[in-house]
């Protein structure tokens, strides 16, 4: 069985949106499923990813639904 990538970890769905407060740490995401993004705006997330500006990886990360 193939190890999860952390999208899969982070429940990313196939068309969904991501938002992620540093860019430089969206490869730490790894490929994400058909039709899903990034987004800019926070409220257009179903799942986000938040760190510092000292952390080398994201610290926290959560699930929701896009009230966009």
């Amino acid at each position: 069985m193939a190890a999860k990538t952390v999208a899969e970890k982070l429940l990313v769905k196939p068309g969904g949106t991501v938002w992620i407060s540093a860019g430089e740490h969206r490869p730490l995401v790894g490929p994400l499923p058909e039709g899903a993004d990034y987004v800019e705006d926070l409220g257009e997330a179903a799942v986000g990813c938040s760190s510092p500006p000292t952390r080398p990886r994201p610290a926290a990360c959560w699930t929701g639904s896009a009230t966009g």
